[in-house]
């Protein structure tokens, strides 16, 4: 049994903390650099590349990478919280008010809809605004600010939904967490744990070039980068 077999075990009958156990494992050596791995590596390394043909700066290459922890902690979230995702209310009395906090009052321009110089001036069409004079309109990310005389098109309704939507699932999200944020940390190490038994296994694995390996490596750098956006 490996060390770090014997912390995630250790871990999991309730003999270390979670930070403990995680703490240890950031100290272990590198896979790679163990006698165990060296062995497993000895046996499954071809004499060609299995990319290219070629005989030349031989590896092992993992096709098969355990996520990062973090990822799989948020996809937990995800997953415990979905059905509540789903159920976001669009048309509540909580997104009338929300689209409300996108009203501005304030010293501004009645033409441009732009907010005031402390000179009193409008910085783009230049007039003079009168020192008391108060305005209500619309400031939405990404739009020309608005009348709230004026009716909101489609679209900016859309945005204003899509800005709700993750709002509402943030607060969600740190509610959960809050409330059972040991459950989450010990069914995502769980599943780490799982990933990287298999990793530490050689079994997703194939002989490669060092150059059809930084290759391959550098799609799967690029997709974790496109999971971490899309969690």
């Amino acid at each position: 049994m490996t060390e770090y077999e014997k912390i995630c075990l250790s871990y999991f009958a309730g003999n270390v903390t979670f930070t403990k156990a995680m703490g240890q494992i950031v100290n272990l050596p590198r896979p790679w650099t163990t006698k165990e791995w060296k062995k497993k590596r000895a046996i499954l390394l071809k004499p060609t590349c299995e990319n290219c043909g070629t005989t030349e700066q031989l590896q092992i290459q993992h096709f098969k990478h355990p996520r990062e922890f973090s990822v799989i902690q948020r996809e937990i979230i995800a997953e415990l919280n979905k059905d509540k995702y789903d159920n976001i209310e669009l048309n509540s009395v909580g997104f009338t008010n929300y689209l409300r906090s996108f009203i501005k009052t304030e010293k501004a321009c009645p033409n441009c809809l732009v907010k005031s110089t402390k000179y009193n001036k409008c910085p783009k069409c230049k007039c003079t605004i009168e020192k008391d004079f108060k305005v209500e309109y619309y400031k939405i990310p990404g739009f020309k600010n608005l009348s709230i005389n004026t009716e909101l098109d489609a679209e900016r309704i859309e945005e204003v939904r899509n800005f709700y939507i993750e709002k509402t699932s943030a607060e969600l999200r740190s509610q959960l967490w809050l409330n059972h944020k040991d459950v989450i940390r010990k069914i995502a190490f769980e599943r780490h744990y799982s990933e990287n038994i298999r990793y530490l296994s050689l079994v997703d694995t194939k002989t490669a070039c060092k150059s059809c390996s930084a290759k391959e490596d550098y799609v799967f750098i690029k997709k974790s980068e496109l999971e971490r956006e899309i969690l």
